[in-house]
């Protein structure tokens, strides 16, 4: 019986709790993230075009691609640190590290709505194999260009969540 009376107000305090899922409809409306555009300003790095696409991609998965009240600019900059030199003076670690610069603006006045940046890191082994080391570096940025996506969901969210 304690139990059950413990059950139920701690549905009624959750119910209560004013929490809103992100991607819920809002009174028959779509969720908000379903009105974003991405783009990707144009960069001449091949590092950070290919972390540009993940990042976009990993994005468009989570919010979709037919949004037009915003437009979400994202400018991804990718760096590499060298650790673990061996005694040979090879590294045998390396730091990804992923900055991304993002702007919210309304596509219909072009105003900035909200702006910041996030950062991401990932630290991976390199295998003495070339092809080893490729498919490390790969592996490397598609799992910051995921986080750092999430980490820009996660600040438009608390920019939506405060207008």
């Amino acid at each position: 019986m304690i139990k059950l009376v413990s059950i139920t107000v701690m549905a009624l305090c959750l119910t209560a709790c004013g929490f809103t899922p992100v991607h819920a409809p809002l009174g028959g409306q779509k969720a908000v993230f379903q009105d974003i555009k991405i783009e990707t300003l144009a960069t001449k790095s091949l590092d950070d075009q290919e972390s540009g696409f993940f990042l976009e991609q990993r994005l468009k998965d989570r919010i979709g691609v037919n949004g037009s009240k915003y437009v979400l600019r994202i400018d991804p900059k990718l760096s590499e640190r060298q650790l673990g030199i061996s005694s040979s003076d090879i590294a045998s670690r390396y730091d990804f590290i992923l900055n991304t610069r993002y702007q919210l603006l309304d596509s219909k006045t072009g105003d900035t709505l909200t702006k910041g940046t996030v950062r991401s890191q990932s630290t991976f082994a390199a295998p003495d194999d070339p092809y080893g080391q490729e498919a490390s570096e790969s592996n490397a940025t598609r799992t910051i260009a995921a986080d750092n996506a999430d980490r820009v969901l996660a600040k438009l969210a608390a920019y939506f969540a405060r207008n």
